[in-house]
């Protein structure tokens, strides 16, 4: 896992960051989005969307990293590193667009800590 400093963003640093772009015409929660005609299309989700989508992740890793935040021998290396990277990307939704000052939940799971513990030897 690619897992720099953590740093939690406050409210005020989290709003600086946000790009808001005009309200479409129609009512769009989610799907691809595109900039322009050379750019590759994205997936956006809401807020509210996203929150739930990085508490689920949040869950799915609890649920299967042990007390001291490894992931069992029938795991394979590959899947730890999606598992590692939605982790990552968990983090990004909660630290980027969840308009509070509390840090990330994912931050509380084991793995995140056994990753920070890993860096840190």
């Amino acid at each position: 896992m690619k897992n720099k400093e953590t740093k939690f963003k406050t409210r005020e640093e989290k709003k600086k960051n946000i790009t808001v772009l005009p309200k479409p015409e129609v009512d769009f929660r989610e799907g691809a989005v595109q900039f322009g005609e050379n750019d590759w299309p994205g997936y956006f989700m809401r807020g509210d969307s996203c929150i739930g989508f990085a508490m689920g992740i949040f869950y799915i890793i609890s649920a299967l990293a042990n007390e001291n935040g490894e992931y069992p021998d029938n795991i394979s290396k590959e899947t730890v590193g999606y598992l590692d990277n939605l982790m990552n990307l968990a983090f990004k939704i909660e630290n980027e667009t969840l308009l509070s000052d509390r840090e990330p939940l994912i931050v509380q799971s084991k793995r995140w800590q056994y990753l920070n513990d890993q860096k840190k030897k």
